[in-house]
């Protein structure tokens, strides 16, 4: 350290030597802290601290308001930095502190200010030595340890100890100066402990905490406790990285880390060392159906094992069984794939949106709850269905009137239009890029631009009745969207109106588009519409006279079949030019609402009714018509003992669709208030065709030619 009158002199060369540097300067340092009354000629003992982002070393320049200015070595980032100095003069000082790291970047200012009184008289703090006692003894043993402290005035002093582990002593009465005070300690944990002292003169000036005395707690060591071991309960074979969690307490307080044992014969290497009853993880995938076991063993940081655990039961199951489920609320959102950034990582996430005002994200795998958005009391339901951004972010409509935008990590980055609208927003948006396709707000489209923190408008397009179909975007760009008196608009991507074709129906059937621009949809009077790219009729095919309404968002095959579901019950198979192939009766009387989902390994996913507590999912030869099995997704008492009533309306009537990962697992939403995960076939993995599933793909983009993920 050294000393240098004319500190803006200093500071204003080394800022010049530093400009033009991309290095990130350390942070503002804390405001300075020490004794803030002193006698000429006193010294005083300083602190402060700053922290750097790169982890680089810092100097501190202290300013004592005095001419002169005190320099440290560089000291690691986040190191407490301290200094003496005393003022020869009487007066008031205001004493800063500014920082520089070992690349020459200050910090942004200096610090706040502490006031500093010099004058003759001036009440003195008191100086206490380190504690005195033994250097080691046993845990759970009392420690006798005594303290001095000296008082430059001749005042009476009281004394305090820190015994570290948390522990603090009595302050001590009042004793002369330089008097001995005595005080015990008894530790509970093995290890090194720094033992300090602080102490007040009779008005209360306080002194500057002690030089540590160190203290060695010595304890014969034991192996930790029995570790805990949670994880997923099913999964699917050559599936994703399973996740499996330990934790055991070690008696001692030691660090501990963690072994995996699994049952097909695998066994992790050791977690890292972590606080004792921290959770250590390790991940298995497994490649055959099965029953399998995990176990951990728990090590502490001197090489001592704990016994094995009890085993965790994880199985890998078949086609058509639940792999997990979270009960909530009903739901009318489809569940919509993306990733969520935990702060830590990126974890694969299902996305959905509740009747209840919330948003959810659960880990695909794990079925770990990621983020839930509960909103500021002006949030309605969520009857729209999410859709995913490249970059994570998460799109939603609301019934108040408004667009929601979430960032990756669950946070509202902003709302569309800022004022609560008068109509709810049913439908999906429509994704490509960073520009969004809203139809429904006032009864127009927009097309907005993200622009990270908020939105803008690049152009609206007037509809003529409310919206509850979805946008979708063509292969050469432009939009077509539905409104309910049957109208069909298609627009440029500039927003000018290419065509517009009357259906005469109402229509809640999103479009699906295929290679060559041509838009298949359903309409309530039993229809399946197709139109050309130009807006030109193709052709029509009806289903029949009773309960023919067709809510359900048609999907298309790799040979140019469509599917859709009917509210008689029956799934159909129309093929390219019309004609009927095949219709498949899921369910008597139910209404068929949602989207039907297609693999690459020839089933159709679709989501049926089954009474009013009930719902399935059934898995249908795509080739054959032929039911190849279903699954009973049932909720029959809620939390207080009563089935939930379920308003019937339009859109509580059209059901979530199902969603396929890169796995081939399946997720669906039901109205009776679950989200589940189904197991499917190794090769059910997702369509590659024009139009395989709601929206078009796992992120509901609803965009011709946009890759699914996750």
């Amino acid at each position: 350290m050294f000393k240098k009158p004319g500190v803006i002199i200093l500071l204003a060369g080394m800022i010049i030597a530093g400009a033009g540097c991309r290095n990130k300067p350390p942070s503002i340092p804390s405001k300075p802290a020490g004794p803030v009354v002193l006698s000429p000629g006193d010294s005083g003992v300083y602190r402060s601290v700053a922290t750097d982002p790169n982890k680089d070393r810092v100097l501190y320049i202290w300013d004592w308001a005095d001419g002169s200015a005190d320099t440290t070595g560089l000291k690691r980032s986040g190191d407490t930095v301290f200094v003496s100095h005393s003022w020869s003069s009487e007066g008031v000082y205001a004493v800063r502190v500014r920082a520089k790291d070992e690349k020459g970047d200050f910090s942004p200012e200096w610090s706040d200010t502490l006031q500093v009184e010099v004058r003759v008289g001036a009440n003195r703090a008191p100086v206490v030595g380190a504690p005195v006692g033994p250097d080691s003894g046993w845990v759970g043993e009392w420690q006798v340890f005594r303290a001095v402290a000296v008082d430059p005035d001749g005042d009476s002093v009281k004394i305090k100890f820190l015994w570290d582990e948390g522990q603090t002593g009595l302050v001590s009465p009042l004793v002369g100066s330089g008097d001995t005070v005595v005080d015990s300690v008894r530790y509970f944990y093995r290890g090194v402990k720094n033992i300090r002292c602080v102490a007040w003169d009779q008005d209360g000036l306080m002194s500057d905490t002690s030089p540590a005395k160190q203290f060695y707690a010595m304890q014969e060591n034991t192996a930790p406790y029995l570790p805990v071991v949670r994880g997923p309960a099913r999964g699917v074979a050559n599936g994703p990285y399973y996740r499996f969690y330990a934790s055991a307490a070690d008696p001692q307080g030691d660090k501990v880390r963690y072994r995996f044992i699994f049952s097909d014969g695998t066994v992790s290497g050791w977690t890292p060392l972590g606080p004792s009853g921290h959770w250590g993880m390790d991940s298995i995938r497994f490649s055959q159906p099965g029953t399998y076991y995990v176990r951990a063993v728990a090590q502490d940081s001197l090489g001592l094992d704990s016994d094995t655990s009890a085993p965790k039961i994880f199985e890998v199951v078949n086609e058509g069984n639940v792999l997990w489920q979270v009960m909530i609320d009903e739901f009318v959102s489809s569940p919509a794939l993306g990733a969520v950034n935990t702060g830590r990582e990126m974890r694969s996430a299902v996305i959905v949106g509740g009747t209840d005002a919330r948003i959810f994200a659960f880990d695909a795998y794990q079925a770990e709850t990621l983020f839930i958005q509960t909103g500021d009391g002006t949030w309605e339901e969520f009857c729209a269905s999410p859709a995913v951004g490249t970059d994570g972010t998460v799109y939603i409509g609301n019934e108040n009137g408004k667009l929601m935008a979430f960032s990756a990590s669950g946070n509202l980055k902003w709302t569309f239009p800022e004022t609560l609208g008068s109509e709810p927003v049913n439908a999906s948006v429509a994704l490509d890029g960073n520009f969004i396709y809203v139809a429904g707000i006032g009864k127009q489209i927009y097309k907005l631009q993200d622009n990270g923190t908020g939105c803008s408008v690049v152009w609206s397009y007037p509809l003529s009745e409310e919206v509850y179909s979805s946008p979708a975007v063509m292969p050469d760009g432009r939009v077509v969207v539905f409104d309910d008196s049957g109208y069909v608009y298609c627009l440029t991507a500039d927003g000018a109106l290419s065509w517009r074709y009357f259906a005469d129906a109402s229509i809640t059937s999103s479009p699906a588009v295929d290679n060559q621009g041509n838009i298949y949809f359903g309409t309530d009077q039993g229809d399946l519409i197709a139109l050309s790219a130009s807006g030109g009729f193709s052709w029509r095919y009806h289903v029949g006279d009773t309960m023919n309404d067709i809510l359900s968002s048609p999907v298309i095959d790799q040979s140019g079949n469509i599917y859709f579901g009917c509210n008689n019950g029956y799934l159909y198979k129309v093929n390219a030019s019309g004609g009927l192939e095949w219709r498949c009766l899921v369910q008597a009387n139910a209404s068929l609402t949602g989207s039907p989902a297609l693999t690459a390994d020839g089933l159709v996913y679709i989501l049926s009714p089954v009474d009013s507590v009930t719902e399935k999912l059934v898995a249908v030869n795509a080739g054959s018509g032929v039911v190849q099995w279903e699954t009973m997704l049932s909720r029959t008492v809620l939390r207080g003992g009563s089935v939930k009533p379920h308003p019937r309306r339009l859109l509580v009537d059209i059901l979530p669709s199902p969603v396929i990962d890169r796995y081939g697992i399946i997720y669906i939403t039901t109205e009776n208030g679950g989200i589940y995960a189904i197991a499917g076939r190794p090769q059910g993995t997702l369509m590659p065709s024009d139009w395989p599933m709601f929206r078009h793909d796992a992120r509901h983009t609803g965009r011709f030619g946009s890759q699914w993920r996750r």
